[in-house]
């Protein structure tokens, strides 16, 4: 591995050492990458997940009608997502939801 890597690379170095279970050294030394590289290249993947200031990302959002039309604004509402999984919350905590959904791994 060498510096001249690209980012995606990076990234997926980063995202199979999260997965491995090895200390971060031991995965260096698996795949000849220097540790102080590899922890540059961890810090850079870390500030490139985090929104600049002011910038904003789509969800694609599928909403759909419920049987009785009036809903109070202290029901929660259903988050559905790939997979089954679904996630219930209050209104005013969609986005810190739809926050950790984007940063959540898969």
């Amino acid at each position: 591995m060498s510096s001249s890597d690209t980012i995606e690379q990076r990234k997926q170095h980063i995202n199979d050492w999260r997965t491995s279970r090895l200390t971060r050294q031991q995965y260096c030394q698996q795949h000849g990458i220097s540790v102080n590289t590899f922890k540059g290249w961890n810090k850079q993947v870390n500030r490139g997940e985090k929104d600049p200031i002011g910038a904003t990302a789509l969800l694609p959002v599928q909403i759909r009608q419920n049987a009785t039309p009036s809903v109070a604004p202290t029901d929660p509402v259903m988050v559905y997502l790939p997979g089954g999984c679904r996630v219930a919350c209050q209104p005013g905590q969609l986005t810190d939801v739809f926050r950790a959904l984007k940063y959540a791994e898969a």
